[in-house]
């Protein structure tokens, strides 16, 4: 077998490693606690949860956020690479589908231990992805994209942009587990940054 065979033997294994990871972060401690994600999947879930809430429609969370990663692929592709970009493209489809897949499952009453080990899920699954030379997409794509072209580190302005989504579910759905939330995203993406 080939050098680069077994690179991508590698690579495939462990964004199949880091999709599951996420999937069941987002099964396990975001829709089974009320937190919301940050980057595409946080807005893709507010989506599905607005209109839950308001409209009794019930959408498909992996149809808007694979929907949400398009115009970023394009971007990557052309940008970062095609290895990259396909690499990234099955992280992002196989979270999808586990994620609907997945039953919730819900573990524990305190939400601290929830937010914490939840972000802890979240950034060892970016971390596994990054290493095999892909992203989870969304707000990734766009922190590796601008990273590489400016030379400085974008996660905390990711963590930014994640605050104002977060905001708008603290109006909507409750502030408790929208502050909750933003403990969650700060440990993933301090375990992303650090």
């Amino acid at each position: 077998m080939s050098t680069q065979k077994r690179s991508d033997l590698r690579s495939i294994s462990m964004v199949i490693l880091a999709s599951f990871l996420y999937a069941l972060a987002l099964t396990t401690f975001v829709n089974a606690s009320g937190l919301f994600p940050g980057g595409f999947s946080g807005l893709s879930l507010l989506i599905v949860r607005i209109f839950e809430k308001f409209f009794k429609i019930k959408l498909s969370f992996g149809l808007i956020y694979i929907l949400f990663n398009i115009g970023p692929t394009i971007l990557v592709y052309k940008y970062i690479g095609k290895r990259f970009t396909l690499f990234s493209i099955l992280n992002y489809l196989l979270t999808s589908i586990l994620a609907e897949v997945l039953p919730n499952a819900y573990l524990v009453d305190d939400i601290l231990l929830v937010a914490v080990f939840g972000g802890l899920f979240v950034g060892a699954s970016t971390l596994l992805a990054l290493m095999a030379n892909a992203s989870g997409g969304g707000t990734d794509f766009i922190a590796i994209y601008m990273a590489n072209r400016y030379q400085k580190a974008m996660w905390n302005y990711i963590f930014m942009a994640n605050a104002i989504v977060l905001t708008i579910a603290g109006f909507l759905f409750g502030w408790e587990k929208a502050l909750y939330s933003i403990i969650f995203q700060f440990v993933a993406t301090q375990l992303v940054n650090t």
